[in-house]
């Protein structure tokens, strides 16, 4: 948990960054945890990446487009 913590902290600073630079394109998106079933190793399993995929698409149409 520290790790995933401190790669959070670190995302939101280099964002930051640019915003304070004056470039907005910048923008960060976490996925929602996944839950079982599970592909091999935890890895994604298909319908998994299906959910995935329409949480970003969904990100990139109405934050990303709208600015």
């Amino acid at each position: 948990k520290k790790c995933w913590k401190k790669a959070q902290e670190n995302i939101i600073k280099v964002q930051e960054h640019f915003y304070a630079v004056g470039d907005k394109r910048v923008y960060t998106f976490a996925f929602s945890p996944q839950s079982a079933p599970y592909g091999e190793d935890y890895h994604p399993s298909l319908a998994t990446h299906t959910k995935m995929a329409e949480e970003l698409t969904t990100f990139i149409r109405t934050v990303v487009y709208k600015k």
